[in-house]
């Protein structure tokens, strides 16, 4: 029963609807992110654009292991820019 939702969920008739359902939860967890998160906050704050820090948070993933996402912002506000 399950395999049978999951392979119409997605099917290709409804590959519109899905990408648009998962965009609008991107961006609503980035603005919760935003608005709540207070580590987010902090590192998001030492770069001027997104593009900017989204390009150091992929850097930096790829370079250094990280336990969680926790640790990655503990990073960025200590180290990475001598704070």
């Amino acid at each position: 029963m399950v395999a049978v939702a999951l392979k119409c969920l997605f099917c290709e008739s409804h590959a519109c609807e899905i990408y648009c359902i998962l965009n609008l939860l991107a961006f609503w967890v980035h603005w919760l992110m935003i608005l709540c998160d207070e580590n987010f906050q902090k590192a998001r704050s030492y770069f001027g654009r997104r593009t900017e820090f989204r390009d150091t948070f992929r850097t930096f993933f790829r370079a250094f292991e990280f336990q969680s996402r926790d640790d990655f912002l503990l990073f960025i506000t200590t180290y990475a820019r001598g704070g």
